[in-house]
């Protein structure tokens, strides 16, 4: 015992030893304290697409050049999620590459003057790269609408677009 106390106030054995004494004195009181947790697995969501395991856009066969404004054309991005437990908020986030030309928060496409903006649930731009978080559990109502530089001739032909959609579960 005499090697454990060495350099330790006469508070402090007490106070370790659980015997009761009176402050003689001043000097710091050490107590130890033990901590116990079980961690437990929390709420785990994946992204569920198509049959593919992908989530495809499909604008169709019949855009218009001289239509595409932002509004027209506009389309869900159809996902939905697989969720065990309950988690209280999720976050997603579109990223891709580092955005069209004309606008770094819309995502390119294969044409230099044509990109995508993704619409939160509320209608509202949803920049790349931004994170989005929900209370409500379910897939967000996510949209896509192709947008143009401004003055710009499209060409006419397929294009395509592509991000990658992550989830943070808490």
């Amino acid at each position: 015992m005499r090697r454990w106390v060495k350099g330790v106030s006469r508070v402090t054995v007490c106070v370790a030893m659980g015997m009761a004494c009176s402050l003689q004195q001043a000097s710091a009181l050490t107590h130890y304290v033990t901590v116990k947790a079980i961690i437990l697995d929390g709420p785990r969501c994946s992204i569920v697409g198509n049959a593919a395991g992908r989530i495809d856009v499909p604008f169709g066969d019949t855009l218009r050049t001289d239509m595409i404004d932002g509004v027209n054309y506009e389309k869900p991005i159809p996902f939905s999620l697989s969720c065990s437990g309950s988690p209280s908020t999720l976050r997603f986030k579109f990223s891709g590459n580092t955005g069209a030309t004309f606008d770094p928060n819309v995502l390119a496409t294969s044409f230099p003057d044509l990109g995508v903006r993704l619409l939160k649930p509320d209608g509202s731009a949803l920049n790349l790269n931004d994170e989005f978080a929900v209370t409500v559990i379910g897939a967000p109502a996510f949209k896509a609408v192709p947008v143009q530089r401004p003055g710009a001739t499209l060409p006419t032909g397929s294009f395509s677009a592509s991000a990658t959609l992550t989830m943070e579960v808490q």
